[in-house]
C-alpha cells in the first residue's frame, strides 16, 4: 500500500489521478506504482485499464476510483468506454485520445490537475483560458507523456508552464463549442454559458454527451475552416 493516498477530484482525468499518486509519493514515473500495483506494459495507456490493481495500493474501494476509470460493464456483461460516468460505446477511437497527453497548464496550476476534458478529442481549446493546450515540451520538443515525474514536469525534468504564445483569437462560437462539451461532460446546466450563439445551444442542450459530440464536431470544423484562430502576437 503507498504511504500518500489522494482522492480523485470529481472530474480529473484517470491518467491525471495515477501521474499525481506518483508524484505526491515521490517517485520519478508513474511507472512505479504500476508495476507495483501488478499492471502489464499493455495496460497502462490503455482506456481498458481496470482500476481493481489501483485501489488496491491505494487502499480504497474500486467504487471510489468508478467514476473516473474508463470503462464499465454493461447488463449483458459486456465492457463499455465511459468518461465521468457518459457512455461512450465499445470503442474509445472516435471520442478519446488515450494516447496523448493534452492539458492547459493555467487549468492544472489552478485546479491542481488534469480534467477529464482532456482526454475528449475534441477539447482543442481551453474555454476558461481561451487558450491553445500544451501537448509538447518547448525544452525538449517531445511529446508530453504520461511516464512523467508531475503534472507539470516534463520527462526531461522541464517546467511545463503556460506558454507565452499560447493566446489566440479564437472565433467566439468555437470557444462555446468548448464551453458547451465541457459543460455536458461535467453534467452542468447550459443556461449558466453566456449564449451568443443560440442555435448551437438548442441543439446540444438536452442530448447525451456522445451525440452532442458529433453534433459540435460538425459545427466546429465549418467554423475553424471560416474563422481560422489567429495568434495575437
Amino acid at each position: 500500500m503507498l504511504v500518500r493516498t489522494p482522492t480523485p477530484y470529481p472530474t480529473e482525468s484517470l491518467f491525471s489521478f495515477i501521474i499525481r499518486v506518483s508524484e505526491i509519493n515521490g517517485y520519478e514515473t508513474p511507472q512505479t506504482i504500476l508495476n507495483y500495483a501488478g499492471y502489464k506494459d499493455g495496460e497502462i495507456r490503455s482506456t481498458k485499464l481496470s482500476i481493481k490493481k489501483l485501489a488496491i495500493i491505494l487502499n480504497c474501494t474500486e467504487s471510489d476510483l468508478n467514476k473516473i476509470s474508463y470503462n464499465k460493464y454493461d447488463h449483458n456483461n459486456q465492457l463499455k468506454i465511459k468518461l465521468l460516468n457518459h457512455d461512450l460505446g465499445f470503442t474509445a477511437r472516435d471520442f478519446l485520445r488515450s494516447k496523448k497527453q493534452i492539458f492547459c497548464p493555467e487549468c492544472v496550476i489552478e485546479n491542481g490537475f488534469v480534467e477529464a476534458f482532456w482526454d475528449l478529442n475534441l477539447a482543442i481549446y481551453c474555454p476558461e483560458h481561451k487558450s491553445i493546450p500544451i501537448e509538447t515540451c518547448p525544452n525538449c520538443n517531445q511529446k508530453i507523456k504520461f511516464l512523467r515525474p508531475g503534472l507539470l514536469k516534463c520527462s526531461c525534468g522541464h517546467k511545463l508552464l503556460p506558454l507565452k504564445n499560447n493566446k489566440y483569437t479564437v472565433h467566439i462560437s468555437v470557444l462555446e463549442l468548448m464551453s458547451i462539451l465541457k459543460y455536458k461532460l461535467e453534467n452542468k446546466f447550459l443556461i449558466e454559458l453566456s449564449n451568443t450563439s443560440k442555435s448551437i445551444f438548442s441543439l446540444v442542450n438536452k442530448v447525451p454527451l456522445v451525440p452532442s459530440q458529433v453534433a459540435i464536431t460538425l459545427i466546429l470544423n465549418r467554423f475553424l475552416l471560416l474563422h481560422p484562430p489567429m495568434s495575437q502576437e
